[in-house]
C-alpha cells in the first residue's frame, strides 16, 4: 500500500500546480504524469473528474497473482480510499 499512496501524493501534487496554472484540474497527460518505470504492484492509473473543480485519481494492481486487483484512490481533499482489496 505504501506505492499505491506515494503514487497518489505525486498525482495530487501534480493536480494542485495544475490548477494553481490553469484553474481547473487536468488529465494525467496534461498535469505531466509520468508511469513509474519500474513499479512492483500498482501499473494501472486514472484520473476522472466530476468537474473541473473536483478529481478523483486511481492506482490499482495485483498484488499477488490472483484475478482480484487493489486499488487505492485519492481526491482533491487528499482523502484516500481503499477502493477493492486484493
Amino acid at each position: 500500500t505504501a506505492e499505491a499512496k506515494q503514487f497518489l501524493s505525486t498525482l495530487r501534487t501534480l493536480q494542485e500546480a495544475y490548477l494553481a496554472e490553469t484553474d481547473s484540474y487536468g488529465s494525467l497527460s496534461a498535469i505531466g504524469w509520468t508511469a513509474p518505470a519500474n513499479p512492483k504492484y500498482y501499473m494501472t492509473y486514472s484520473a476522472a473528474f466530476t468537474t473541473g473543480a473536483s478529481f478523483v485519481a486511481r492506482v490499482s494492481g495485483n498484488i499477488d497473482s490472483d484475478a482480484d486487483t487493489d486499488a487505492w484512490t485519492i481526491n482533491q481533499a487528499g482523502t484516500l480510499a481503499h477502493a477493492t482489496l486484493d
